[in-house]
């Protein structure tokens, strides 16, 4: 009985075998066939170079951040990498064209980077202990290695929504011919030597300065300023607030002084820190425009203004009218002048003297120039008393014989004086012009 109870169940399994059997073949085939075709797996560069850098001796680990090490020590690190590998035969058995292989596609990846390595030598190894003792060296790593990924970005924006493009628009072109990281390593210099001349202990001092430094136009990366995550286009905005991400968390007791002074670096400011950031800006943007001024030197305003000069080229303006407009006319001995005309004429006047003054490029220093032009002129006793001192310029209500309504306008008054000798060539360009109408100029 027994046994044919085993015969019965001995069919019943190889039916079942017999029915499945299609079924089981197909899903070993599968199988077999998937693992022949299992991609191969790709190593990337990150990874794989610690097999050699940690070998290296003058590479030091630092919270991972080994991409980093390599960019300090870029300038030095290919000249002894050679050395370093042989050493390395006996505890690392990889293969010597793959070695090769690697080395060169590491050399071309940092190939651009050379001056961040060795800026980093040269300006931030002295205080490298102040800034992990202030704790920002991480912070410090990160700008670094935005400028390291995004430093080739132009130093400009070509943007009407940006503050800074705006102010130097006759200028932009060439200054877009700078990098960001050119642009940024010398204003980070010049702002450890600003910090070096204003305070009694800098070294204190030179994080917070090299930080914002630093940081102070890493708002111009297009992906961060179009990212949309800023909710600005202006760079000093995107700037601070990228900055002020990366001090979340920490208790830096400068940290909102630092995200202020990027964020207002175009603007004029008590805040002594703020004002030294400007300064260093303006003064890397006129190193970085005498590459394309040949000839040309630098100097301020302050120096190589001449009065004579400049009346000489306003000269040529007075009394002259074009389809009904004017920009200075003489009335009872006073030339009343357009204040932007003088700006301009400052300009062209440094211009024709080849000298280089980056406060007369920003748009924003115009009522600075302004009133160093008529403080020169107050000297010679050219200013009537009617322009208070500290002042540029005045309203002023004209009326003419032909006007019912007054017209009132802001003008800056000069004494005509020195064109006494040809006074009357200046009046007669009035006939047949509405100048020629002006019966009173009175101030408001």
């Amino acid at each position: 009985m027994h046994y044919f109870y085993f015969i019965i169940a001995f069919l019943v399994l190889v039916t079942i075998i017999y029915l499945l059997k299609d079924i089981l073949v197909d899903k070993l085939k599968k199988t077999f066939t998937a693992k022949q075709q299992c991609p191969a797996l790709t190593v990337p560069l990150e990874s794989l170079s610690p097999l050699w850098l940690k070998y290296n001796k003058e590479f030091k680990d630092e919270s991972d951040n080994y991409t980093v090490d390599l960019l300090i020590n870029s300038s030095t690190s290919s000249v002894t990498s050679e050395k370093q590998t042989e050493n390395t035969e006996n505890d690392v058995k990889v293969e010597e064209n793959e070695i090769t292989t690697a080395k060169l596609h590491m050399v071309n990846e940092f190939a651009q980077i050379d001056t961040i390595g060795s800026f980093y030598n040269e300006v931030i190894k002295p205080y490298e202990e102040i800034f992990k003792q202030q704790n920002v060296y991480d912070i410090l790593i990160n700008v670094l290695k935005m400028l390291e990924k995004h430093g080739n970005t132009p130093s400009v924006v070509i943007d009407v929504k940006d503050n800074e493009s705006v102010d130097l628009i006759s200028v932009r072109e060439n200054l877009a011919q700078v990098s960001l990281k050119e642009h940024t390593l010398t204003v980070t210099r010049v702002m450890i030597d600003l910090i070096k001349q204003n305070y009694s202990e800098p070294e204190n001092f030179v994080p917070q300065g090299v930080i914002i430094a630093l940081a102070h136009d890493i708002g111009k990366i297009p992906e961060l300023r179009l990212s949309g995550v800023y909710n600005s286009y202006d760079h000093a905005i995107v700037s601070s607030n990228w900055l002020a991400e990366q001090f979340t968390g920490k208790d830096v007791f400068w940290m909102k002084q630092a995200i202020m002074a990027v964020r207002d670096h175009h603007f004029k400011s008590r805040d002594p820190l703020t004002q030294m950031l400007r300064d260093a800006d303006k003064q890397a943007r006129q190193m970085e425009l005498v590459q394309f001024s040949k000839n040309y030197r630098i100097e301020s305003i302050d120096n190589w203004l001449d009065v004579d000069k400049l009346l000489e080229l306003l000269l040529p303006k007075i009394n002259l009218t074009a389809k009904g407009k004017w920009d200075a006319f003489t009335h009872k001995g006073i030339i009343y002048v357009k204040p932007d005309l003088l700006y301009e004429l400052s300009k062209e006047y440094m211009f024709n003297e080849k000298i280089l003054d980056v406060t007369m490029l920003y748009e924003s220093e115009k009522e600075s120039v302004l009133k160093k032009i008529v403080d020169k002129m107050r000297e010679k006793n050219l200013i009537p008393d009617f322009i208070a001192q500290g002042y540029v310029s005045r309203k002023f209500e004209i009326k003419s014989k032909m006007q019912i309504k007054k017209q009132q306008m802001v003008l800056t008054a000069i004494k005509a004086e020195p064109f006494l000798d040809r006074i009357d060539e200046i009046e007669r360009r009035k006939s047949g012009t509405a100048l020629e109408l002006i019966e009173t100029v009175v101030p408001v």
